[in-house]
């Protein structure tokens, strides 16, 4: 298999390397708690492009909606953070902003996945 076909792969199916890598993580670090949010922030990329291809491919139309909304999430997790600290910490705001990217990326992704199918399955039969 190359490497381009490796990497079609996961993107397609980024539960499938989250759920990789978190069952390594988990086996081989003792906090496992550690080991879930490594493999959530590994996992990421992968979502992203994953929900970009399939907004894509049902929508037909481009995905700057999507990216404006994950821009208002930086944006506001920036000012509550200022607010919050009332200074900007780097490495702290970039993992929240990570992490938060993971939690909104992983139900859009299975919404998605879900329309496609469905969407998919209508036309089979309907056509």
């Amino acid at each position: 298999m190359t490497m381009i076909t490796l990497l079609t792969v996961l993107i397609t199916f980024p539960l499938v390397v989250f759920l990789l890598l978190s069952v390594l993580l988990v086996r081989f670090m003792s906090n496992k708690t550690r080991a879930l949010k490594i493999a959530a922030d590994c996992s990421v990329p992968f979502f992203f492009f994953a929900v970009m291809m399939i907004w894509y491919e049902l929508f037909t139309i481009g995905f700057i909606w999507i990216a404006l909304v994950f821009l208002f999430i930086g944006m506001w997790l920036t000012f509550a953070q200022w607010k919050k600290f009332g200074d900007l910490y780097g490495r702290k705001l970039f993992t929240a902003i990570w992490r938060t990217y993971f939690i909104v990326l992983v139900p859009m992704y299975v919404t998605l996945l879900c329309i496609g199918i469905l969407s998919s399955v209508t036309t089979y039969f309907i056509a």
